[in-house]
């Protein structure tokens, strides 16, 4: 079952007093369940539609609904959000409330006021993201990763059926990407869709199924097999191939052909030992 459904969707965003082009005829559908990565390099329009998704910006043309709502429509927007919730880009540095509880709270009572277990859905959303009993813990003096999980809790706590998160895990390390990617998983399992953007192609393995972008326009649709080992078209919008990848046609290059083209080390190490 479509959940969200875009068809030649176009946007204009401001660029001071002028409006420039940010989504050029973008059709997009997604699936109830599904875990769907946007990928593209800086000025690709990921932002932009993410944020057409969730009413913060408004299309100029096209079709765009989400749980059989009309994205257009101003009316619409608050029960939007109270179906998708939104981590925003460098979400670790947009808290609103000095306590990690306060901060789930205001979530929870802008979207469920008459929710009377607030606490418990509040301990609940932090254990999912390894935090638990952070309650009462200081957001500024969290670390930047803590607040990061703190901002997918808020997202999860009031349980929305689909969440948006801009720029994936931008500036974490190996390690503390390696948890984020558990958590989303997580979170996906227990059923929510969930929407991710991100430059970097590494970071969109876990998903299945990968929309890229370039330029506000949708180039590729397809698995992560079948879009993230296609040396060329990646190559053609500037972005990096994964490690494992980048070996498989080193390896290709020098006269040695694995089997099939690996996505992650673990499977580099498969095909190599076959």
């Amino acid at each position: 079952m479509e959940i969200i459904k875009a068809e030649k969707l176009r946007y204009d965003a401001k660029a001071g007093e002028s409006r420039c082009r940010a989504l050029h005829d973008v059709s997009v559908l997604v699936k109830e369940g599904e875990l769907l990565c946007i990928l593209g390099g800086s000025g690709a329009g990921k932002t932009s539609f993410i944020h057409c998704l969730n009413g913060l910006s408004s299309p100029d043309d096209g079709e765009l609904s989400l749980c059989g709502m009309d994205c257009r429509k101003e009316e619409n927007h608050w029960e939007i959000r109270k179906k998708c919730a939104l981590v925003p880009e460098r979400a670790e540095d947009c808290y609103l409330s000095t306590s990690v509880q306060s901060e789930l709270a205001y979530a929870l009572r802008n979207f469920k006021p008459e929710l009377a277990e607030i606490e418990e859905c509040v301990a609940r959303a932090l254990s999912i993201v390894g935090l638990e009993g952070f309650e009462n813990r200081s957001m500024p003096l969290l670390s930047p990763f803590e607040r990061y999980c703190v901002a997918l809790a808020s997202a999860i706590a009031y349980e929305p059926d689909i969440i948006l998160i801009d720029s994936f895990a931008e500036g974490f390390d190996r390690r503390a990407k390696e948890q984020l990617h558990r958590i989303v998983k997580n979170i996906h399992q227990s059923g929510k869709t969930i929407i991710y953007t991100t430059r970097e192609p590494k970071d969109a393995i876990m998903a299945e199924r990968i929309v890229l972008m370039d330029k506000g326009r949708v180039l590729a649709c397809d698995s992560p097999r079948e879009l993230l080992c296609n040396n060329k078209l990646l190559g053609s919008v500037g972005l990096e191939l994964p490690f494992a990848v980048r070996v498989y046609y080193d390896l290709l290059e020098a006269g040695a052909q694995l089997p099939a083209c690996p996505l992650d080390i673990d499977e580099l190490v498969e095909e190599i030992c076959k």
